[in-house]
């Protein structure tokens, strides 16, 4: 994801900067990069000049000073803590730094950071959750709506308490899905009927590609921020995702999840077209009401619901379906951790 993210900057005319703690990933990004400037050079001469890309090791002299931090490391607090302390040197008070995390609270990482969420691939969805917490002055929420804007993000601005709305409308779809699962329904037929109107993806294909180890770490993390009435989704799916986990499945990145891989630990049946129909309309509803029920909230707005609808969840249509009767640039210099 850290790739994406800066490679969707640097097409905006940013100087990126990606940092590793990875030899080994350092020399696969400097590949990457090599190859946009070909790329550059070939088809955009006239960008060749501005073009500014590079890739250091955390501990390594030379890292130019950002405007801007995206730590994008995995989904471990210890592991943010450490990159950003690690990048102490380079911070000062107008430095603007954000976290990528899916699940933890901006505040709990660095006592400036926002939370900035995105989307993948970031350059089709152009979207990002901005986290803000309470505890954030005023001059650096708005620079830091200022920056995302100006480089083309529509963003969804939460506070620490809804933080997360986007990934958290899925949780109970991907209940469903696992509980779908365990009663005998086959993946393939379960993922297929996972799509809807609302949602052009099938969830088990998406929670491979993922990652089960990434998704159980953010559904236990969101658990927190949850309401009672929605801890039972949390629970279903954390305890399904466990069981799998403890089998060795994690997805694409081992070959070996829901969709691949060795047999999940559920028997399966045959199922008859009633309840192949049956199981979309439940999983189509399931989401519909996510949905509803963030918009009754005021969690969400409708503008932003259909954002999220048609570029993040890839819907096949939006307007009029889900609410049917109801009314109601200067250049920065980016650092990638």
């Amino acid at each position: 994801m850290a790739w994406n993210i800066g490679d969707f900057f640097l097409e905006k005319g940013l100087s990126v900067h990606w940092v590793t703690s990875s030899p080994e990933q350092r020399a696969e990004l400097l590949q990457r990069i090599a190859k946009i400037r070909r790329r550059t050079a070939k088809f955009f001469p006239e960008r060749q000049s501005l073009f500014d890309a590079d890739c250091h090791l955390l501990a390594a002299d030379g890292i130019p000073l950002p405007d801007v931090i995206i730590e994008s490391t995995h989904e471990s607090s210890a592991q943010k803590k450490e990159a950003l302390a690690s990048l102490s040197h380079l911070i000062t008070e107008q430095t603007l730094i954000f976290s990528n995390s899916s699940s933890l609270l901006p505040r709990t990482l660095h006592r400036n950071c926002l939370g900035a969420h995105f989307f993948y691939p970031v350059q089709l969805t152009a979207c990002v959750e901005l986290i803000v917490p309470e505890t954030c002055h005023e001059q650096r929420r708005r620079e830091s709506l200022r920056f995302f804007q100006e480089n083309s993000c529509d963003v969804l601005e939460q506070d620490e308490n809804n933080a997360f709305l986007i990934n958290r409308l899925l949780l109970p779809l991907q209940a469903a899905c696992l509980g779908a699962l365990q009663g005998g329904i086959p993946a393939k037929v379960v993922d297929e009927a996972s799509k809807s109107d609302l949602i052009g993806l099938g969830q088990l294909s998406m929670m491979d590609a993922i990652g089960l180890d990434l998704i159980h770490t953010a559904a236990a993390n969101y658990r927190n921020l949850a309401e009672k009435t929605a801890q039972a989704d949390h629970d279903l799916l954390i305890s399904g995702l466990k069981r799998l986990l403890d089998l060795g499945k994690r997805g694409k990145k081992n070959k070996d999840g829901l969709m691949i891989g060795c047999d999940l630990p559920w028997p399966n049946h045959t199922v008859s077209a009633v309840e192949r129909q049956n199981l979309q309309q439940h999983l189509g509803d399931t989401l519909k009401e996510a949905c509803l029920q963030a918009y009754r909230r005021q969690n969400i707005t409708l503008d932003q619901l259909q954002i999220v609808c048609e570029r993040i969840f890839q819907a096949r249509g939006f307007s009029g379906m889900l609410f049917a009767g109801t009314t109601g640039k200067n250049k920065k210099h980016l650092l990638i951790v």
